[in-house]
């Protein structure tokens, strides 16, 4: 096959792309941290004019540790900005960040997965915003967001 006149060899994998999160299930065992004692899971969509759609997953575990992974399908950012994740409750408590949203391939499949040793339950609103390389440490552009739905375990 020839693209963009370079020889390319189709069944040449370009990449996996792999993401680690416990999968719900009957009983969730992590190692370091126990069994899973809660879990929820909510979709993610754009806000305003941003087309965004994706999924995020809050477990907590018997040690009181938390694991969010958030998976968003949103344009790449521009040159000098970038992508990130954060929590909120909607009571006024400060916004947890969980950090940049990273892509495999430069394409529009984003993903991020926050370990903490702090339980986040209280903390059901996933905010994914547009951030400039500035030093400023508080959320900017909102794209995206979401809730976290408790399932019963």
């Amino acid at each position: 096959m020839v693209g963009c006149s370079k020889s390319m060899d189709i069944d040449k994998p370009i990449g996996i792309d792999v993401i680690t999160t416990p999968m719900p299930g009957k009983q969730v065992v992590v190692e370091g941290h126990g069994r899973e004692t809660f879990f929820a899971i909510g979709p993610i969509g754009g806000v305003g004019e941003a087309r965004a759609n994706g999924v995020a997953s809050l477990h907590g575990f018997e040690d009181g540790a938390t694991i969010v992974s958030v998976q968003a399908n949103i344009a790449v950012p521009e040159d000098g900005k970038f992508l990130e994740a954060w929590m909120a409750d909607g009571g006024g408590k400060p916004v947890v960040s969980l950090g940049h949203l990273t892509n495999a391939f430069n394409d529009v499949r984003h993903s991020v997965r926050y370990e903490t040793p702090k339980d986040l339950r209280a903390y059901s609103k996933i905010v994914i915003t547009e951030e400039g390389d500035d030093g400023d440490p508080s959320p900017s552009l909102i794209l995206a967001e979401g809730l976290l739905k408790a399932n019963a375990r």
